[in-house]
């Protein structure tokens, strides 16, 4: 059984941007931040919640571990070895130096010896890129080639969002099921067979599912298929995008409880991204609330619910319902609108919509710092000291 305090994702200085128009009747693109230096840790059989409202983030995080999306910039580590992730974190170092002076010698212009010392410095960047790639790419995922990236699938697997679009409806059951063990040589003929029908007994179908199309079932059993279908290369982490959303309340208890008992089995860690806080407190053991590209606090679910200390934290619970009528919640109205990520506020993103913020907000970005209790906040005011 594998501990829980072992590092089995450790997610470094993740970014990611897509171009979009400048305007609509402009030709140029623009930079929009989807992930904005995300670092966050992901331990061997636990689930980690991803939370923000729409547009954060989350999503383009789960994607790019899974490299559906190619990062810019980053690292992706898969079962890390602390010595390999220093020794490569000393090459990132020594290439943002070797950058800064490429840039400095640039803007010098035509300075005696420049032409020379930029060659110098482009040659010794492409070496310093060169070996860190080398040393990296057995563990890092970004840094994979596609041999690597082929042995990597099997233990990064991902259950979408929308069960209806992720099922090929070409594809009876069982061979959805079976195409990656069969891909990948690790079930073949009678043994494939009876392994469909294993995962098919463990996600709560029946075995006559397995000569049926996707269109025949409901959402919440094609949302099994989809589950089936991520168990059956027994991976280490699958990616949980949005996985109840799309369902009806009566059956989202079901998928999250099935979700939980199938953890206990193939002893999974879950990359839970959603946006309902009430479904990542049930499921979660440690959640990271996310903005504007940026996670802004990270504690166990018992810190971040009892006790929010970012601004942000508790304006998102201050809008969960309530069954109880006598039970008081304390809801804050944020102010404003969502900055665009095209054009984000300088300092700390969150600042225009901030009830806490002070002079300093508008100007330095906060960095996440970690108390004694393990709860990691980036905030310059946080409204509890």
């Amino acid at each position: 059984m594998s501990s829980k305090n072992e590092t089995l994702i450790d997610i470094r200085g993740l970014k990611k941007t897509f171009p979009v128009k400048a305007s609509v009747f402009s030709s140029k693109s623009i930079p929009l931040k989807a992930v904005d230096g995300v670092n966050v840790q992901i331990r061997k059989g636990e689930t980690l919640g991803l939370v923000g409202e729409s547009g954060c983030g989350k999503t383009t995080v789960g994607r790019c571990v899974l490299r559906l999306y190619e990062p810019d910039r980053g690292r992706v580590w898969l079962d890390p070895d602390p010595a390999v992730v220093a020794e490569v974190e000393q090459f990132d170092l020594e290439y943002e130096q070797l950058q800064s002076q490429l840039d400095d010698v640039i803007a010098g212009g035509r300075i005696r010896g420049a032409g020379q010392k930029s060659r110098e410095l482009k040659n010794r960047i492409r070496k310093n890129r060169n070996t860190a790639r080398r040393k990296a790419m057995q563990q890092d995922i970004l840094s994979m080639g596609p041999d690597q990236m082929h042995k990597m699938r099997r233990n990064v697997q991902m259950v979408f969002q929308d069960p209806w679009a992720s099922l090929n409806p070409q594809m009876v059951v069982s061979d959805i099921i079976g195409e990656g063990p069969y891909t990948y040589g690790t079930h073949k003929g009678a043994r494939l067979n009876k392994w469909v029908m294993e995962l098919l007994d463990k996600v709560g179908l029946p075995r006559n599912a397995a000569n049926r199309y996707p269109h025949e079932f409901s959402g919440g059993q094609r949302q099994r298929i989809g589950i089936a279908r991520a168990l059956a290369l027994t991976p280490k982490l699958i990616v949980c995008d949005e996985p109840v959303s799309a369902l009806d309340v009566s059956v989202q208890a079901q998928i999250i409880n099935l979700l939980i008992s199938l953890q206990d089995d193939f002893e999974l860690a879950y990359l839970f991204i959603a946006h309902d806080l009430s479904v990542v407190q049930y499921i979660s053991d440690r959640v990271a609330v996310m903005y504007l590209g940026k996670i802004v606090e990270l504690g166990t679910g018992e810190q971040l619910y009892n006790n929010p200390r970012h601004p942000y934290t508790i304006s998102l619970l201050g809008s969960i319902p309530v069954a109880d009528p006598e039970i008081k919640t304390q809801e804050r109205i944020l102010e404003g609108d969502v900055p665009s990520p095209v054009n984000p506020p300088k300092g700390c993103t969150f600042h225009p919509r901030c009830p806490n913020r002070i002079d300093s907000c508008s100007q330095i970005i906060p960095v996440l710092e970690k108390s004694q209790d393990g709860h990691v906040i980036a905030c310059h005011n946080p409204p509890n000291g």
